[in-house]
């Protein structure tokens, strides 16, 4: 009996370099079965404030923003250009979150988003719930802190010391962008507030929104210190293994389903309960991070029908404008 087999190539990077830029162009993907997602950029509004002007002292946020903003970057769908960071130890004034520049900077990053864009808000930090009167009723309504905010009263001031849920939710809805994601790591332990996964999932209908523990908890930090439990196992996720259908993607169902095992797991360890949340309205598809061009593009690849995508991809070089060096 005679067998046959079929030979597999491992591609050098310049190759793979070459070979990604066309992907876009529908070949490669078609030929090699080489899955790239849509709408590879994003645009991400980044987090995290320790030092408080006016609340207690915080110790893992500002860790937990400048992770994620690495993560993102390094994921694939958002360019570095496009990933703001806001901590309280930027050399950068126009950086550091106050209310101002908060509100400044979601408002900004939410009118230049278009239809293409996915809108990514993270904030790790103080995150309140105060109660208020709406004429003879009463109802929950949340807060974000900024580094120069104080804890709110139920007043109508209260827009002048933090960021109001509703409002972030009239500026989601205001943006063109069809993806939306909202981050919310915001009632750290020892904190003394009632945090914001309460009123939270009121903005579903207009985002995705993931929340770092339920109702009436809070968000514990890492035995590390580093960064808190929920960030830490976002960032680990994100790096590859909440892929768990192998093709290359992350999507926010994949990540949270990981956070919330690797949170079952913690809980276990310690003792002490953290409950993520989902709420995500019935929008799904949303992906977070990607295998890389190269890596996607130098693994082995059936050689027959690379050779067939390696001559279609010539012919379509050949009648390119060529540049300098």
């Amino acid at each position: 009996m005679r067998m046959t087999h079929t030979t597999t190539r491992r591609y050098p990077a310049a190759k793979a370099a070459r070979l990604a830029f066309f992907v876009f162009l529908g070949a490669l993907g078609v030929l090699c079965g080489i899955a790239v997602p849509a709408h590879a950029d994003g645009i991400a509004l980044v987090i995290g404030i320790d030092e408080y002007e006016n609340l207690g002292k915080l110790k893992v946020c500002g860790n937990d923003a400048r992770a994620m903003a690495a993560a993102l970057v390094a994921g694939g769908r958002f360019r570095r250009e496009r990933v703001i960071l806001m901590t309280d130890g930027e050399e950068d004034a126009s950086l550091r979150p106050t209310l101002a520049r908060m509100r400044h900077r979601i408002e900004l990053m939410c009118d230049l988003a278009s239809t293409e864009d996915t809108l990514v808000l993270f904030f790790s930090g103080h995150g309140t719930t105060v109660t208020v009167k709406e004429g003879e009723k009463e109802k929950e309504e949340g807060y974000l802190i900024p580094l120069d905010g104080d804890r709110p009263k139920g007043d109508p001031d209260d827009a002048n010391r933090a960021v109001p849920m509703a409002w972030i939710r009239e500026r989601l809805q205001g943006s063109g962008a069809q993806r939306k994601l909202l981050i919310l790591d915001a009632c750290h332990a020892d904190s003394g507030d009632k945090g914001v996964g309460g009123v939270a999932p009121a903005l579903a209908s207009t985002a995705i929104v993931l929340l770092s523990c339920d109702r009436d908890q809070v968000s514990y930090p890492h035995e590390t210190e580093e960064q808190s439990v929920f960030t830490r196992f976002l960032l680990d996720g994100l790096g590859g293994p909440a892929d768990r259908d192998g093709n290359g993607e992350v999507s926010v169902e994949e990540l949270f389903a990981y956070v919330k095992t690797k949170m079952v797991d913690w809980c276990l360890r310690t003792g002490k309960k953290q409950t993520p949340t989902l709420d995500d309205d019935g929008k799904t598809g949303l992906i977070l991070a990607r295998r890389s061009f190269e890596s996607a593009v130098s693994s082995d690849v059936d050689e027959t029908r690379f050779r067939e995508a390696e001559k279609l991809l010539d012919s379509l070089e050949a009648e390119l404008p060529r540049g300098g060096n």
